[in-house]
């Protein structure tokens, strides 16, 4: 993520490292299980990984690409990891003093640039884009139409926000949620049984049950 506090940083939630009991785990919870200590010297990991998939989203050239996926290798399987939350040098309990970033000014730039777009302004949102892509090491975006610009914005999202967890709310948002992590399940064979149960159920939460029964005319939502 760079320095803490940087001028991208417009609210994070604040770590102090070094066996204050007040540092995070973050480093392990973004490394595969199979590293050992040969990413962040100390042992851990998890399955909150990256896939191939995401990889390959970032386009060539992107800066981003080796500061925010790290790649894990053994025998014949390679994992992506989230390297933006990974450092070398982790003590003290596996704690780290990285901050975790809850809104980021490039977010705010995706935003507004999605709002424009959708509102018919695309010129305008390819700009606001394109001072994101730009700052990657990235070819501006010119001449798109509404629909391709719309395929754009969302895919810089996905690169620039990846780990944040931003993802499933911009799927959320945007109706898409149900596709894609099916597609992720038909693409990935995983063995997961969760994945196979997402169904646009899961695009609302459903109603707390003492909220019905202080208001009887509420309905649940559906599939709960």
């Amino acid at each position: 993520m760079g320095k803490d506090n940087n001028k991208d940083i417009i609210f994070s939630v604040q770590y102090l490292g070094g066996g204050y009991a007040e540092g995070n785990t973050f480093a392990t919870q973004f490394i595969p299980q199979p590293s050992g200590t040969t990413i962040i010297g100390v042992s851990g990991g998890s399955n909150n990984i990256g896939t191939l998939d995401l990889y390959n989203a970032f386009e060539p050239g992107d800066l981003r690409l080796n500061t925010a996926i790290g790649v894990y290798k053994v025998g014949q399987l390679t994992y992506y990891y989230a390297k933006k939350f990974s450092y070398p040098t982790v003590v003290a309990g596996s704690e780290g003093d990285n901050d975790w970033p809850v809104l980021r000014y490039a977010d705010v730039i995706l935003m507004y640039a999605e709002v424009l777009n959708e509102n018919g302004k695309t010129a305008a949102a390819l700009t606001q884009l394109n001072l994101v892509r730009t700052r990657s090491g990235l070819a501006a975006k010119t001449g798109l139409s509404q629909a391709d610009a719309r395929t754009a914005i969302r895919n810089e999202r996905r690169v620039e926000l990846c780990f944040e967890a931003e993802r499933w709310f911009d799927l959320i948002r945007w109706n898409t949620y149900v596709p894609v992590m099916q597609a992720f399940k038909t693409n990935y064979k995983s063995a997961n049984g969760n994945i196979g149960n997402v169904v646009s159920t899961l695009n609302l939460y459903p109603i707390p049950v003492r909220e019905i029964s202080l208001n009887p005319k509420l309905t649940q939502n559906p599939g709960y």
